[in-house]
């Protein structure tokens, strides 16, 4: 009952089309897969390992040397921005105050010299800093380029090892159980064949005298007659001869179902190199 559905699974999967394997070379492929691709894994590991802490150390590294300097120059900036503030704020009242249209002719020129010079100052302060502090998103991941070993290659040859192997352990069972059968069918038909030839050739393998068993009186005299008895032994004789005759045509039979199946094996089971190359 357990052998025959794993009989049938490999007749699918490695005998008709499209050969596609079954579970257990399934599992091998897995199995080898994951050993053939163990140490570029590893390596791969390693590399990115080495890479995160190059990418770690890198960004400690610049993130501190640049975040003081970015402090500094924006705190500058700021100190500039509120200078300017107040220097328009300066220029503005400056303006106010002086008028040249009371003023006499030099004050008047000395203003529109100071006004002329001091135009900055009007003008707004747009100017931001950009970001200058070192960024560590920047840094770029390690994409992984290498797709290891090749499915296909591995799986068509751990395909064709696990039918190869599936067909050395069904031949061995089939070889067994074949021998089996042959020999229970061979032994029955000896069996019935050494029976009928006992029961058919009683003459050459007795002596010519027979033994029966009757009852007799006290004088010695059988209870049976002679004709009663040589019709019983007629009716024994015969019923030897057709029960050996039964045996011998059993023993016969018996050695037909092995023939066929010896012949069936012959023509119909033998080895397949026809599996699909890699």
């Amino acid at each position: 009952a357990l052998y025959i559905p794993t009989y049938y699974s490999y007749v699918e999967g490695c005998i008709d089309p499209p050969q596609n394997g079954t579970l257990l070379t399934e599992n091998y492929y897995s199995l080898s897969y994951d050993y053939a691709a163990a140490e570029g894994d590893k390596a791969m590991l390693a590399g990115l390992d080495r890479y995160h802490e190059w990418r770690v150390s890198n960004c400690s590294t610049n993130l501190q040397r640049t975040a003081p300097v970015y402090q500094d120059i924006s705190d500058e900036l700021d100190a500039l921005a509120r200078a300017h503030a107040d220097a328009s704020r300066d220029v503005l009242l400056l303006r106010k105050c002086l008028r040249p249209d009371t003023a006499t002719a030099a004050a008047a020129s000395l203003s529109s010299e100071l006004t002329s010079d001091l135009t900055e100052c009007d003008a707004p302060v747009n100017t931001s800093l950009a970001a200058g502090v070192f960024e560590c998103a920047a840094l770029p991941q390690c994409e992984r380029t290498c797709d290891g070993p090749s499915r296909p290659l591995i799986h068509a040859f751990c395909r064709q090892c696990g039918c190869h192997a599936e067909w050395l352990f069904h031949g061995l069972v089939m070889h067994l159980l074949l021998a089996l059968f042959v020999f229970i069918c061979m032994n029955l038909a000896r069996t019935y064949a050494v029976s009928a030839m006992r029961l058919l050739w009683w003459r050459r393998l007795l002596s010519e005298k027979l033994e029966f068993i009757a009852y007799c009186t006290e004088e010695g005299e059988y209870s049976v007659s002679t004709q009663a008895l040589r019709e019983a032994i007629s009716r024994a004789v015969s019923s030897h001869q057709m029960r050996g005759a039964a045996y011998l045509l059993l023993a016969a039979v018996l050695n037909i179902p092995w023939v066929q199946v010896v012949n069936y094996v012959s023509d119909h089971i033998h080895y397949f190199s026809g599996y699909s190359k890699p």
